[in-house]
Formats: structure tokens, C-alpha cells, sequence
């Protein structure tokens, strides 16, 4: 079975090609994808769902279709945090009128319970959470702290790396920046 990666440029591929010859890569459409039907025992999706203005679907139904009864899809996304939804509540977040927001949209902060809900509908059983980055969510969310913060998560320093790691573990908890989702067809 091939290991197929949906994401970057050929550029990126090939790459990956020259350190690892003995992959098989290919570069495509995630919303079509030219495999049969409960081809994959496992599908990663890391960081997609996400960047989709009008939302994730036609991902979801091609990971509905080729991934196997009995198999996983392991998602990865930016989620609404705790933090970010007390940020939200306090009304700390600008809100973009249309034009402004074309300009800007990277990518969407999903909720990971919604998601999950989504996912069960579609026929998956949620088996586990995981927050991960505790300290690029407080990074993401830190305003004129923020380039301090990239400054020390980019530090060879020895004590950076160890603040960061432990910031990271010890507040994933109220601030992940990413979520993983581990779904298990039914």
C-alpha cells in the first residue's frame, strides 16, 4: 500500500524523494482522490480541514469512502481552546467584515467537539484526544508578546528548550494550539 501525501508542491516532494527514495509519494486532490473504496487502512490529516473557506466536507466524504470499516483517521487541526474561548468571550478577537477577511483568512480555529460530532455522523467513533503545543497557543494568542516568545521558542539555548517543553506540557491542558483526533471507521 503506498504512503500518499496530499500536501505541499512537487517542489516539496520532491524533496522528500531525493531522503527517501523508498517512499511512495504522490501529490493530489484530497477532495477527489483516485483510490477505490476502503483502500486505506489509516488517513492523516495534518493541518488540512482547516483552510477551507467553505469548509472541510469534500474532505470528509473522500476520507468516509477510502478509508476501510475498521480503520483510522488521525486528525490534526488548530482547535478553540480554552483559552481561545475565553478570549472570545471577552470579545478579544476582531471581527472582520467581509472584504477585510478575504484578505486575511489563513485557516480556521474549528471546535474539536463539533468536529468530533461531525465525524460520528459520518459513521466514526471518536477513540482519543490529544492537545499538543501548549506554548504556540499562548504564543498564537500573546499580541505584542508574541515576537519575545517566537524569539524564545527559537532559542538553541539549553534553558529555552526546557521552559518551552515544560510551558508547552504543563499548559496544553487550557491553551493547545493543535488538537489530534483518532477516529475509528465503524
Amino acid at each position: 500500500m503506498p504512503l500518499v501525501s496530499w500536501w505541499g508542491t512537487s517542489d516539496t516532494i520532491e524533496m522528500v524523494r531525493q531522503l527517501r527514495p523508498d517512499l511512495k509519494l504522490a501529490v493530489g486532490n484530497v477532495k477527489k482522490m483516485p483510490y477505490p473504496d476502503e483502500y486505506f487502512d489509516g488517513y492523516w490529516s495534518l493541518g488540512l480541514i482547516e483552510h477551507e473557506r467553505d469548509g472541510y466536507d469534500a474532505m470528509a466524504q473522500e476520507m468516509v469512502r477510502v478509508v476501510k470499516i475498521g480503520g483510522f483517521v488521525f486528525l490534526v487541526f488548530p482547535h478553540m481552546s480554552r483559552l481561545r474561548r475565553l478570549k472570545a468571550a471577552l470579545n478579544m478577537y476582531e471581527v472582520l467584515e467581509d472584504d477585510k477577511f478575504n484578505e486575511v483568512f489563513y485557516e480556521y480555529v474549528l471546535d474539536h467537539l463539533a468536529v468530533a460530532r461531525d465525524f460520528e455522523k459520518r459513521g466514526f467513533k471518536l477513540k482519543y484526544v490529544y492537545r499538543n503545543n501548549g506554548f504556540k497557543g499562548i504564543k498564537e494568542e500573546a499580541g505584542n508578546l508574541r515576537p519575545w516568545m517566537q524569539g524564545w521558542g527559537d532559542s538553541p539555548w539549553i534553558m529555552a528548550r526546557v521552559t518551552k517543553v515544560a510551558v508547552s506540557e504543563s499548559t496544553k491542558w487550557f491553551n493547545s494550539h493543535t488538537i489530534v483526533l483518532v477516529l475509528q471507521k465503524l
